[in-house]
């Protein structure tokens, strides 16, 4: 008896299921001018992003200026210039 051995990519079947579902976005603000934030996450999710978002929103605007700065620079920001 012959065995067939297939080789599948790896989380193919993930993508699969990912894609089949479906994706929904989630638009959260902070408080005053800091930067949006664009949630995307599989349909069904939305308790987790909510979660994302009240962590966001509570955590961010308790952050000093600086290490907001720099959470900016690495996201790839152009430093403000002062005036």
């Amino acid at each position: 008896m012959s065995h067939t051995h297939r080789v599948h990519p790896c989380g193919i079947l993930v993508r699969l299921l990912e894609r089949l579902r479906g994706r929904e976005q989630l638009l959260v603000r902070a408080a005053g001018d800091l930067p949006l934030l664009l949630l995307s996450y599989p349909r069904g999710g939305l308790p987790v992003a909510r979660e994302i978002e009240a962590a966001y929103a509570h955590t961010l605007p308790r952050l000093s200026p600086e290490s907001r700065l720099t959470k900016r620079l690495a996201a790839g920001a152009e430093p403000e210039e002062e005036s």
